[in-house]
């Protein structure tokens, strides 16, 4: 917080600190779930030829009260 108030970034809004601590947070999570649903993390050898793997990804946009955010979303 501290490093974010001298640098004068903001607390919400466009490029504000809850902006891009919930991108990061989403982000992780959407990860966390596909390697769930596969049962292998991304770039895994287990994935490869099994039929059940990442085929590519596409962006969201998740607006949230703190900020929207684009968030890259794998498709399986």
């Amino acid at each position: 917080m501290s490093d974010a108030k001298e640098s004068g970034m903001g607390l919400d809004g466009a490029g504000g600190l809850l902006g891009q601590m919930m991108k990061a947070v989403l982000e992780r999570a959407l990860q966390t779930e596909m390697a769930d649903h596969l049962g292998h993390e991304a770039g895994d050898r287990a994935g490869r030829g099994s039929g059940n793997h990442r085929n590519g990804s596409f962006e969201k946009t998740v607006t949230t009260t703190a900020s929207t955010n684009p968030v890259p979303s794998t498709s399986a």
